[in-house]
This record gives C-alpha cells, sequence and structure tokens, in this order.
C-alpha cells in the first residue's frame, strides 16, 4: 500500500513539473521572440540614423569646403609691398627744388567684409577696411638726408570680388583714410660741427584705388593714393618754424605681394 501511494505521488510530481513547464517555456520562447524583434527594430532604426548622420555630414562637409574656397567671401589681408613715390611727393616746390624721394617699403593689414553675393558667388560685394597700413620711403640732397614715414590707423571704402574660378579671383577697390606722415632729416651745416636736426609733420585724408589678384591664399596688387596734406607742425634745430601754406601731395603707386586668409 505504502508502495502504491509512493508510486502514485511520483506521478503526480512529475505530472505537475511537466505542466509547469511548459508554460515557462512558452513564455521564455515569446520573451526570445519579442526581444529578438525588438532589437531588429532597433538596429534597422540605428541603420537609418546613422545614414542620416553621415548624409547630413557630406552636405554640411561640401558646404563648408565650398566656403572656404569661395574666393569671394570675407576674410584678412596681409601684405607687404615696395613704395614709389612721386616727383611732387612731400615736395611742393619739387619744380625749382627737384628733391625726390626713392623707392620705399610698405605694409598693411586690413579685413573684407562681404555684404551681398551675386551670381551663385561669382561677384561678391562689401567693405574693405585696413586696420593699419604705413610706408617708408627716403631721399638724398648733398650730405643732406630725408626720411619720410608714413601711417594710416584706418582706411575704409568698398571693394568689388570676381571669382575666376573656386581658387583663383580679383579684387577691384576704392579706400580713404586719415594719413599722419612724419618727415623728418638731417641737415649738414658746415658752420656746425653736428648736422641740424629738421622735421615736418603733415596731416589729412588721402585716397586709394588699387586691384588685387588672389590664388588660393596668395595674392599680387597694386595700388595708387593721392591726396594732399597739411603741414601742422614743423621743427629745425629744436625750434619751431612757421609751418608751409601749401599743401604737400603724398601721390604714390605701390606694389605688394601678401596672403588672404
Amino acid at each position: 500500500m505504502n508502495n502504491t501511494k509512493m508510486i502514485i505521488a511520483g506521478l503526480l510530481l512529475t505530472g505537475l513539473s511537466m505542466s509547469a513547464g511548459e508554460p515557462f517555456s512558452l513564455k521564455k520562447e515569446g520573451k526570445d521572440e519579442s526581444s529578438q524583434a525588438f532589437k531588429l527594430d532597433f538596429r534597422k532604426k540605428q541603420s537609418a540614423f546613422k545614414l542620416n548622420v553621415k548624409q547630413s555630414n557630406i552636405l554640411s562637409s561640401s558646404a563648408k569646403d565650398w566656403d572656404e574656397s569661395e574666393v569671394t567671401g570675407s576674410g584678412l589681408f596681409l601684405n607687404f609691398g615696395l613704395h614709389f613715390p612721386s616727383a611732387s611727393f612731400l615736395n611742393p616746390y619739387y619744380a625749382t627744388n627737384p628733391i625726390r624721394f626713392g623707392l620705399g617699403l610698405d605694409f598693411e593689414f586690413g579685413s573684407f567684409f562681404r555684404f551681398g553675393k551675386i551670381a551663385e558667388h561669382k561677384f561678391g560685394v562689401g567693405l574693405r577696411a585696413t586696420w593699419l597700413s604705413f610706408s617708408y620711403t627716403s631721399a638724398k640732397d648733398g650730405n643732406d638726408i630725408y626720411r619720410a614715414l608714413q601711417i594710416s590707423p584706418v582706411r575704409l571704402g568698398p571693394q568689388f570680388s570676381m571669382a575666376i574660378t573656386e581658387s583663383m579671383g580679383f579684387d577691384v577697390y576704392y579706400q580713404i583714410g586719415v594719413n599722419f606722415t612724419e618727415m623728418f632729416g638731417s641737415i649738414d651745416d658746415p658752420n656746425e660741427t653736428e648736422n641740424i636736426g629738421y622735421s615736418k609733420t603733415y596731416l589729412g585724408a588721402s585716397h586709394e584705388i588699387g586691384a588685387a589678384y588672389h590664388f588660393r591664399v596668395y595674392s599680387v596688387g597694386f595700388g595708387y593714393r593721392f591726396g594732399s596734406l597739411s603741414n601742422i607742425l614743423t621743427y629745425y634745430d629744436g625750434e619751431t618754424e612757421d609751418n608751409d601754406i601749401v599743401k604737400s601731395s603724398i601721390s604714390n603707386f605701390r606694389i605688394t605681394l601678401g596672403f588672404k586668409f
């Protein structure tokens, strides 16, 4: 009897175990299928997101490359050049006193701000701002030596740019600005053991028209500056003297080599 009970109990336990295991197994399989479907859907969305990001990066990269290579765009410029003064440069009496300043050096640093684009970026119109410009030249009359230093702190004017290709361009501009010029020299006096110091200070407005060709970041250009300055201060041998009534020309031609960023 006891053996019969034990056999029956064993069969009941086995049946219960099997009946309990089937729902668990089905639930597990359903969970696995749902998890795999979720993972598959997630991977699809992830791939689509990566594709969209990749396409967006390609578009933004191409736009960035175009902006960087656009030769009519805004940027900085840095130019070094040679300065060719005219015959009347700082010498209103050049007809009777032919002292002429020779070849000098020139430097300028500034920015171009483009305000408008025309014909799919092929043309640009904007403001050319020179933050600092100076030039140096000298002249000699016998034993007398004269030097001239021009400083123009700010020069402004319109600029028109044209793109020849994506890496080459051409600029045409006009500028006006304040011009501060100092002419100083050393005059030989046979009656003195030392040379006499001499200086004249000029102030006024000057104009410039010019053009430049640039390939990538390199540029070559030329400009013609002109204007008349007033003599505001004169020193001779440490003492002030009467200033010239006649204004002096600062007309000069310059050639530059530089960079455009």
